[in-house]
Order: C-alpha cells, then sequence, then structure tokens
C-alpha cells in the first residue's frame, strides 16, 4: 500500500487534472471564505474593539462607564524595543564558521 504522504493519483487525460485540481481550488476558496463568515471572524472582531478601548455597549445610566485600555497600551509601549531587537543593525543575522566544514555553507 502506498503511503498517503506520497500518493499522487493518476489521470487519464490533462483535461482531468486540470478538472481535479480546480475541484480542490474551488474547495480551498469555500473554506476560505466561509471562515470570514465564521464565528471565530466574529470574536476577533469583538477582541479588537475591546483592545481598542470602545464601549462594550451595555452601559448603564448612573453606573461606570470607564473602559480602560492597559493591554492596548502595554503592548504599544513595547513595540518600539521590539522593534530594534528585530529590525535594528545592519547584520540581522551572523553566522561564524567553527570548523573547515562549516566554511563550505
Amino acid at each position: 500500500m502506498a503511503d498517503s504522504a506520497t500518493y499522487a493519483p493518476q489521470f487519464a487525460s490533462q483535461a482531468d487534472r486540470e478538472a481535479e485540481l480546480l475541484r480542490l481550488l474551488k474547495g480551498e476558496e469555500n473554506d476560505a471564505l466561509g471562515y470570514r463568515q465564521s464565528e471565530l471572524q466574529q470574536q476577533q472582531i469583538d477582541a479588537l474593539k475591546h483592545f481598542f478601548g470602545e464601549r462594550y455597549g451595555d452601559e448603564e445610566d448612573g453606573r461606570s462607564q470607564v473602559v480602560t485600555r492597559e493591554v492596548f497600551e502595554t503592548i504599544e509601549w513595547t513595540i518600539p524595543d521590539l522593534m530594534r531587537v528585530f529590525a535594528g543593525g545592519n547584520n540581522v543575522v551572523y553566522l561564524e564558521e567553527t570548523s573547515q566544514q562549516d566554511a563550505k555553507f
């Protein structure tokens, strides 16, 4: 029995091969479109609204309506330092050979 990771279907013609490719691509496209309308997408939208400090929408008169943005502010405060670490300097990666075998790479 062939290993499923290396299995490649055999097609009678180029047209069959193209039809199968088109079928697979349509399936991927439908999955991608379905993702955009999923519950996960709505959760991400809600999380971003909270992250940016937008009101929740369930505020009551006479009650506190404070919305904090500590997470947003902490991330924004940290980004410049992270940018210096990951984008600073001329040599992003420097490799030094330790043996003669390493020199050819």
